[in-house]
């Protein structure tokens, strides 16, 4: 049940990696259409309902490239890389979890 836990907790971290305010506020001055676009987005996790998870998935799919803004550009960048940890974290988070879940399953058959 511990492994459970641990999962939990790593995926939890992953999942509050998600916050790009810095990014969202150089969206929303120099590209505004964008912005619209992606639910108005805040930039802080879970604030926005859902305006953030899709700027996270923006962000992942390297779009902020083909900004005409090069400071868009460049908080995208920063931003990248702080997205593929927090994927990272709560894919291993989830990993973990499914596996303590597996092991407290063959306990309780064995």
């Amino acid at each position: 049940m511990i492994l459970v836990i641990v999962g939990s907790l790593i995926f939890l971290l992953g999942a509050l990696q998600i916050r790009f305010p810095t990014l969202a506020e150089a969206l929303k001055e120099t590209d505004l259409e964008t912005w619209k676009r992606l639910g108005a987005p805040s930039g802080y996790s879970f604030v926005d309902l859902g305006g953030t998870i899709s700027l996270y998935s923006w962000i992942l799919s390297k779009r902020f490239r083909s900004s005409s803004s090069r400071m868009v550009i460049d908080e995208g960048e920063k931003a990248l890389s702080r997205a593929l940890l927090a994927k990272y974290e709560m894919l291993a988070g989830l990993s973990i979890m499914i596996l303590g879940f597996v092991v407290v399953l063959v306990q309780v058959i064995a």
